[in-house]
């Protein structure tokens, strides 16, 4: 595979077919070479572009406890042979207003020369800003659903991902020394989630979500010394600008603590004595009790 970069922010990638006509020097999927349509002189590889364009939204963000870090806007697809092509772009933006974006994709020669179109499958992910970390990858976010655009050799495919969304409010009330906590939410009987959020302290959130469909909130709590808890599964569905309400209660009434009792009972030792024996405990406390053998 070769990338090819025709500008700062955007990367294509072709799946190369060798033929003895063509030298080839050792080019990596790393690699970056020039490229320009229709050049086919050595050492390069040719582009047929194509163009996807829209725009990106996720509503009202006034109110959201969340704030849009970044974006990225991806198409993928094959050429007859199995080869992956592939396309991205990121887009910088708090999204406090839609933002437009054209990737650059590759119409295949046997696409281009029957004048046919190139299918793509075209995904947006918003990322969410976490201080907590420098990993994006950790960083809270929200999916939207796959959309596909047929892409002709210097054309031009719309796709606009742009979210009318209802919104989910809620807190987690707790005695507790919150920490922070996690929200995710997922369509009813799915097996993944398309967001998830990071609430701090406060147990507060706020966040967009997609309108009228049946889901599932439920999240998960850590406390200042490290102990986590569930927080069990909720309905929700939420109209499009609406508003629905969930709240969590987390009562602990000895103040996050607690303790593990019970007895050991050996058989079999015959006439061997045990000498000491060590109970471990691992956790948020990070305790290790031992005990003689006489208890």
């Amino acid at each position: 595979m070769t990338r090819i970069k025709n500008n700062p922010t955007v990367a294509v990638v072709l799946a190369v077919v060798m033929t003895l006509s063509l030298v080839f020097t050792d080019v990596s999927a790393q690699t970056t070479v020039p490229v320009d349509p229709a050049d086919e002189t050595k050492g390069h590889v040719t582009l047929n572009p194509g163009y996807i364009r829209g725009t990106v939204s996720i509503g009202d963000v006034s109110n959201n406890t969340v704030t849009a870090y970044k974006t990225r806007v991806s198409a993928k697809s094959k050429d007859a042979t199995g080869n992956e092509l592939y396309s991205e772009i990121w887009i910088e933006s708090d999204l406090w207003e839609a933002q437009e974006y054209e990737l650059t994709v590759h119409i295949p020669d046997e696409t281009r020369k029957a004048g046919e179109t190139q299918e793509y499958t075209v995904s947006c992910k918003v990322f969410y800003s976490d201080a907590s970390n420098g990993s994006l990858k950790d960083n809270p976010y929200i999916v939207f659903e796959n959309q596909s655009a047929n892409v002709t050799f210097q054309g031009t495919a719309n796709v606009n991902f742009d979210l009318n969304p209802g919104y989910v409010n809620g807190r987690l009330e707790t005695n507790c020394d919150l920490d922070y906590g996690w929200v995710y939410l997922k369509p009813d009987g799915a097996s993944y989630y398309y967001t998830r959020i990071r609430f701090g302290a406060d147990g507060e959130f706020h966040f967009p979500v997609r309108p009228d469909v049946n889901s599932i909130v439920w999240g998960t709590a850590v406390m200042t010394n490290g102990w986590v808890y569930d927080l069990a599964e909720q309905a929700v569905t939420v109209a499009e600008g609406g508003t629905e309400n969930r709240e969590w209660t987390i009562s602990c009434t000895s103040g996050c603590s607690g303790s593990i009792s019970g007895s050991i009972h050996l058989y079999g030792l015959g006439t061997n004595t045990v000498d000491e024996h060590h109970i471990f405990v691992k956790g948020a406390t990070e305790t290790q009790t031992s005990t003689d053998g006489d208890t």
